[in-house]
């Protein structure tokens, strides 16, 4: 108890551990919501009450009935669930004798059965022997997307793992406090302490698991309802088809609860035992760090068929995400002997709680505070002697970007946004939604130059409708709209001198239109939160370790460091920005298509204000280098608060405060807020469409380049000059 309190006693510990299951809640409602803040609440719950309405409705039928009912409804994509899951309970219905079937013919067959002990063989038989045990099991119609959505959140896991984390880096601060050897010596403290602390881990273990699990799941189940349909076997749930547990949904909960709090255990117990051999305890986060990465390379990037296939699955990650395991069947080669992974990394983690239990109470009670036993210790020391030969050959260059990124830490922010970049969206639908029915069958055929050939067209696909009186007013609909468009083009290129071009204006609209703002808005911010952290401990790194005035005593080290530390934080913007904006530029391009990409911007409706001639494919351009310069601009402010404030957490946060702030008002439609903010270029297409009550914005960009400019010659006079009484 006295350990818990001594945890939880410090104050930013302790906001942390309470702010984590609130993060893991809102990122899941958010998750849910689409990622739009503004309307994801309203379209969320509406999605959710058509959902619990529409198993309500088929609820208690047959599947076949069910198949029937839904199949014109699912045709047009308003309930897929419902017929969806009324195919899959229909087929499983023979899925086990299939299996059974499907084994004696492997077995029968001469490239399986030429030696009887082999893997392959062997495994033919367990499937089938574990198989036939779930005949009698049934899927049944219900609530499932509740389960589904849950068990797809896998953020929860990340937040899970952080939590343990720090929960485990508590039990270092004596050492880094200098206090372990008076603690050591102290009548409880070392077994009784060790034992304590277990204690505090299953604790955090089992809180964290109510907490971010149970809260997400209860939230789940407001949103789509299900409670009332746990009594059914977890095979109705498709995912679980291959699962050879006889468990119902609410069982295999509990299963799951269980599991979860035990492997929380087991993590914190893993890296409590690594960090034990550490006497510096600076070492912590670059030892877990490098753990995480290498056992999430393995867990990603080996496949389950490779030679290498144990490795995925005898995994820290098999355990920080535990559903692969608890829903699916699959066997692992065990020395020519086929053993189901559930089986096998059951038994293993129980061995592994039994010896990680015991090792850290031995090193509690045998190693000593002192002496030279830092096994690590000595190998980095190894290291750092080889890489001093390396690094002292170093030009200013490669040294400035060894200290930002490798000592600063951006590696890790960089890394980080390269994940998060490549998972952002950038299309919207709000347009392609109201387009008219058939208008994208019909934009294929006619779309391109438009000459009488066009006008034609409508003409005789008008004419065509007579034979089909009952789609006729949904065609005609859209034939209206392709003319109007034809038209209000012909008489604009008419007037401003381009080539008229017939383009689907509804797909254009949903990269470039207002309504799809937010999701570009909701990048920027993304993109210039990665620019503030990569770009604070420029300067911060020399003020922080008390090397400044000596650098820039150095022949070199006040103009060329200083043009250095730029190019490196431009660099690195450059590559977020390749990361998160490259991508989507290739992408837009592919969607929209030659056509509408070299077809003047004055054919494109929303862009016919734009004051300059020129194709969509070069405005594109210009939109992307707009974003470019604006994270340029980011990264300059931010370079200049690190000279000033000299630590990277004072940068980070006023940083923060000057740009992040702004731009989250922006996503919620705060329309000052773009006049004081850099997303509306980060955008790029909110600065330049709307040139007809957006003309401020182009001011503001003037003037936010100017103060870009300024803050580096700024920082420019800050660092170069010598300071009046300091050696130059």
């Amino acid at each position: 108890m006295n350990e818990l309190k001594r945890i939880l006693s410090d104050k930013r510990r302790a906001a942390i551990l309470l702010i984590l299951p609130i993060i893991c809640i809102g990122l899941f409602l958010f998750d849910r919501m689409g990622g739009n803040l503004r309307i994801g609440w309203r379209l969320m719950v509406d999605e959710g009450r058509e959902y619990r309405e529409t198993i309500d409705k088929y609820r208690g039928m047959e599947a076949n009935e069910i198949i029937k009912l839904s199949a014109d409804e699912c045709r047009y994509q308003k309930q897929p669930n419902a017929y969806s899951q009324a195919v899959y309970i229909k087929d499983f219905a023979g899925y086990y004798d299939a299996v059974e079937k499907q084994a004696a013919k492997l077995k029968s067959s001469s490239v399986f059965s030429v030696d009887p002990n082999s893997f392959s063989f062997r495994n033919i038989q367990k499937t089938a022997k574990d198989f036939s045990r779930m005949k009698g099991v049934t899927a049944e119609f219900g609530s499932n997307r509740a389960i589904e959505r849950w068990l797809g959140f896998g953020t929860a896991d990340i937040i899970f793992l952080a939590a343990i984390i720090i929960v485990v880096l508590a039990f270092f601060e004596e050492n880094r406090k200098g206090l372990s050897a008076l603690i050591r010596t102290c009548p409880n403290g070392r077994l009784k302490l060790a034992l304590s602390r277990m204690g505090v881990l299953f604790f955090f273990s089992f809180a964290f698991t109510v907490l971010m699990y149970g809260s997400t799941l209860i939230a789940s189940f407001m949103i789509d309802g299900g409670i009332t349909d746990l009594d059914r076997s977890i095979q109705s749930i498709e995912g679980f088809k291959t699962l050879t547990l006889r468990v119902t949904i609410s069982e295999w909960l509990m299963l799951y609860f269980g599991v979860r709090v035990v492997t929380g255990v087991f993590i914190g117990l893993f890296f409590w035992f690594v960090l034990s051999f550490l006497s510096h305890i600076q070492l912590s986060w670059l030892v877990i760090i490098g753990i995480t990465a290498a056992e999430y390379a393995a867990y990603t990037l080996i496949a389950p068929q490779m030679a290498l296939s144990i490795l995925r699955y005898v995994n820290i990650f098999s355990y920080i995400s535990p559903t692969e395991l608890l829903s699916k069947y699959v066997n692992m080669n065990v020395f020519g002997y086929p053993v189901g992974t559930l089986t096998f990394m059951g038994v293993l983690l129980a061995v592994l709680l039994v010896g990680l239990t015991a090792g850290v109470v031995i090193l509690r009670l045998k190693r000593y505070p002192f002496g030279n036993r830092d096994v690590l210790g000595k190998a980095i020391k190894l290291w750092n002697t080889v890489m001093d030969a390396a690094r002292s050959r170093m030009t200013l260059l490669p040294i400035e970007t060894y200290k930002l990124i490798i000592l600063g830490g951006s590696f890790l922010f960089i890394a980080v946004g390269i994940c998060i970049g490549r998972d952002l969206g950038y299309e919207g639908y709000a347009y392609s939604m109201q387009e008219p029915r058939a208008y994208p069958e019909y934009m294929k055929e006619i779309e391109g130059q438009i000459t009488d050939a066009t006008f034609d067209y409508i003409e005789k696909a008008r004419s065509n409708l007579d034979l089909y009186s009952g789609i006729a007013e949904d065609f005609s609909g859209a034939l209206d709209v392709i003319e109007a468009d034809a038209n209000a083009v012909l008489e604009r290129s008419k007037e401003k001198g381009f080539d008229p071009v017939l383009v689907d204006q509804y797909s254009i609209n949903d990269f470039i239109g207002e309504k799809g703002w937010y999701r570009h808005r909701g990048n920027a911010f993304i993109a210039l939160a990665f620019v503030i952290l990569i770009s604070a401990p420029v300067f911060s790194f020399e003020k922080q370790g008390g090397t400044e005035l000596l650098l820039r005593s150095t022949p070199r080290g006040r103009r060329s460091v200083f043009i250095r530390k730029y190019a490196v934080i431009f660099l690195e913007t450059l590559l977020l920005w390749a990361v998160i904006y490259l991508r989507e530029w290739i992408g837009t391009a592919k969607l929209i298509g030659d056509t509408a990409l070299n077809a003047n911007i004055g054919n494109i409706n929303m862009l016919a204000d734009f004051p300059v001639s020129m194709s969509l494919k070069a405005f594109l351009a210009c939109v992307f280098m707009l974003r470019l310069v604006a994270m340029l601009m980011a990264a300059s402010f931010t370079a200049r608060l690190s000279l000033r404030l000299g630590t990277w957490e004072k940068t980070v946060l006023a940083a923060a405060g000057m740009l992040l702030v702004p731009a989250g008002l922006c996503y919620f439609d705060s329309t000052w807020a773009g006049f004081i903010s850099l997303s509306p270029f980060i955008t790029g297409y909110e600065a330049l469409t709307d040139f007809t009550g957006a003309q401020p914005l182009t001011y503001m960009l003037i003037l936010w380049f100017l103060l870009a400019l300024i803050s580096i010659l700024s920082s420019y006079v800050l660092w170069v000059p010598p300071k009046k009484g300091r050696v130059g």
